[in-house]
Order: structure tokens, then C-alpha cells, then sequence
């Protein structure tokens, strides 16, 4: 965009004393305070914040990214982001957008004005050059004022259709060594293969395994071997992937990837009837995702052996959770139920287009982008 049109459309009249700008580097510690300051409320009130640097993490595995802010005075009152990744839709890598970190502040709770104005700028700002091709977001389930809004259909806003209900299992990591099963794993031994860590040699496999299954999904990430080994400054490293070798190449793999030094899942209360306790008020979920994940659909005995040596390795570390996640019809989360003590996290994903666009038809592939860029 033109730096005369987005000047255009920050000037525009808009509400009293609200001011809207994209964000840069100068605004990060507004940003962090926004994010730590406004949790999300449900059963357990989470906040999901961006220490030390918000803006190390929007770049990873070369994301485009845009965010609006909105100010009242010097205080910033809302946030909205846009995320772009090349995603697989309907077996096609495209430029697929993820709406993320929209925030307002409690003291401008029910501002409305503040939330459409943002997404009018993130469309104006994404659609002056290569828009992406498709948007879609994810609502916690128990969002209920959220997912009023998006429901509602309000003049200015996109429109918001429910794509997949989404379940993000915490798998606890058991804390004896005696407690951890390697069943799954002695199988697949005896059928000559092997589940075993990661390394440098693997990369090109690794990759080639990613994408082999992510194109049998939508919304799953297109890797490519220089973005995986860019993930090393985001603390993944070859070492960190569980890979299945058959002898000759990777059939299967998945990261335990630590996102802590970054991105921060923090408990900032419990509802009355909130089935599950994380930890006290105020401390940081101690978890990794296993994201990315390439594993066939229709083996149980190579999710369960990448699960099981993930979880040992998971208790190394002194973590507390393993993550990862599915849509409410995948018939592989009962084998995870069935083999693992889980808590549950229920949120929905959302195809999101504007009013100018067709809705982009997909496929019957299975709806699965991965838990760690969420």
C-alpha cells in the first residue's frame, strides 16, 4: 500500500481520541503489556504473551506480518494481527492469512468501533499488493463474546464461517520413568523400524516428509529445507524431532518444540467449576507442542511410538504438558485418549472472507494446521 492511501485510512474519522497505526519495533513494549494485561477468559483464564520481544516471533518460517494497533492517546487500546504463511488448500500451496492476537484492553471492553475499524485497515493494508489467497482464525470455544460478534454478521466486519471444531489435547508427562510405555515403540521395532532423534542429514527427508502430508490436509504448512533450518533460532533443532527411519529414508516425524523463550502460555485464574488446574495464578505452562507432525492418518502404532519417546524426552526437560492438536472428527484422538491422561482445550476454526470475495470450496481433506504456529 501506498504510503498516501494507508495515511488516507489511519486519518479517517473513525472514534473520539482513537488512533490507528501499524505497528513497529517502537511499540513493542505496549504490545507485550496489552497481551500480559488482557487474558482471554473461559474456565481458565489464559494469557498468551510474547516475551522477551513480541516481534521475534511473527518470523518464524518467513511469516508475513501485519498488525494494527489502536491508541487512545499514548495508551494502546487494541491490537489486531494478520499472519501469512504458504499453506496448503486443496492440495495447492497458496497465501493463507491467520487472524491472531486481537485484543482490546479492559477498559475499552464492548468497543466494537475499535475491533471493525482494525480489520478494515488489515484489509486494506493485506489487499494492496499480493493478498492472500484465504484467511481463517481459531476461536476458544468458551470465547462466547468473540464468537457473539463474529456471529452477528456487523456492517464492516468479514465474514466469519465455521470451517472444524478443533481439539488441542495437554498429554501429562508423567514424572517416573517406570510410568512411560514403550509398547508402540517394541512394535515398531519388530517390524524394522526404528523411532530415533533427529540430526542434520536428515533436513532434506525431513522436510519432504512434512509436506508429503501436509498436502493430504488443509491449512498445513509448505516447508521448505532453508525455512526448517531457520527454525533453529526459535529453539528447534534437528535434534528435537522424533523421526521414524525405515533404513533408507523418514516415513514419519514430529517436534517437541519448547516455544517458551518466546511465546508464553500464562494462568491468570480458574472459573469456580473448571475441571483441570495448569499450575498456580501466574505461572507459565510448562509445555511443548508436537508440532510440526507427519504421520499417516491410519497408523496408530507410529503416532503412539513418536508420542511415547516424545514424552520421555518431554520429562528430561521437566515439562509438564505435551501438545498437540486435531479436529473433533479425527478418530485419532480416541487412540491418544485411550493411551494417555489428557486435559482438553476446545476452540473452533473459522474460514474468514470479506464481503468482495467467494468462498474458496475445499475438499474433503482433513482440516489440520499445525498447533505451534496457532
Amino acid at each position: 500500500m501506498t504510503e498516501n492511501v494507508m495515511g488516507s485510512l489511519l486519518a479517517a474519522p473513525a472514534t473520539p481520541q482513537i488512533r490507528f497505526a501499524l505497528a513497529t519495533d517502537k511499540d513493542d513494549p505496549e504490545i507485550r503489556r496489552l497481551l500480559r494485561e488482557n487474558e482471554m477468559r473461559g474456565e481458565v483464564a489464559l494469557s498468551l504473551e510474547h516475551e522477551p520481544h513480541y516481534f521475534h516471533h511473527p518470523k518464524i518460517a518467513s511469516a508475513e506480518d501485519k498488525t494494527v494497533l489502536a491508541f487512545e492517546k499514548n495508551r494502546l487500546v487494541g491490537l489486531n494481527r494478520c499472519s501469512i504463511h504458504n499453506r496448503y488448500l486443496n492440495g495447492e500451496i497458496r497465501r493463507v492469512g491467520y487472524f491472531t492476537n486481537a485484543r482490546l484492553d479492559a477498559s475499552h471492553k464492548g468497543r466494537f468501533d475499535i475491533i471493525r475499524r482494525s480489520f478494515k485497515l488489515l484489509h486494506a493494508e493485506l489487499h494492496c499488493s499480493e493478498p492472500p489467497f484465504y484467511y481463517f482464525c481459531n476461536f476458544a470455544a468458551d470465547n462466547h463474546r468473540a464468537i457473539r460478534i463474529a456471529e452477528r454478521h456487523l456492517p464492516g466486519m468479514p465474514l466469519f464461517e465455521v470451517m472444524a471444531h478443533f481439539v488441542t489435547l495437554f498429554i501429562q508427562v508423567p514424572r517416573k520413568e517406570d510410568l512411560f510405555s514403550t509398547r508402540a515403540q517394541k512394535q515398531l521395532k519388530s517390524e524394522g523400524l526404528n523411532c530415533i532423534s533427529g540430526a542434520q542429514e536428515h533436513i532434506p527427508d525431513m522436510a519432504a516428509c512434512l509436506n508429503f502430508y501436509a498436502k493430504k490436509h488443509q491449512l498445513a504448512l509448505h516447508w521448505t529445507e532453508e525455512e526448517f533450518r531457520s527454525l533453529k533460532r526459535f529453539g528447534l533443532s534437528p535434534a528435537d524431532f522424533r523421526v521414524v527411519w525405515d533404513g533408507n529414508k523418514v516415513i514419519a516425524c514430529a517436534a517437541l518444540w519448547d516455544q517458551r523463550t518466546f511465546k508464553q502460555i500464562v494462568v491468570r485464574g480458574y472459573g469456580s467449576e473448571s475441571p483441570f488446574r495448569f499450575g498456580p495464578v501466574g505461572s507459565t505452562i510448562a509445555q511443548a507442542t508436537l508440532s510440526p507432525l507427519a504421520v499417516p492418518a491410519d497408523n496408530d502404532q507410529l503416532l503412539l511410538a513418536i508420542i511415547e519417546s516424545s514424552l520421555s524426552d518431554a520429562a528430561k526437560r521437566g515439562l509438564e504438558f505435551l501438545t498437540l492438536s486435531f479436529t473433533s472428527d479425527d478418530f485419532r484422538l480416541t487412540t491418544i485418549r485411550n493411551h494417555f491422561r489428557c486435559h482438553e482445550y476446545l476452540s473452533r476454526l473459522d474460514h474468514v472472507r470479506w464481503h468482495d470475495t467467494e468462498a474458496e470450496a475445499l475438499d474433503g481433506r482433513s482440516i489440520l494446521p499445525e498447533t505451534a504456529f496457532l
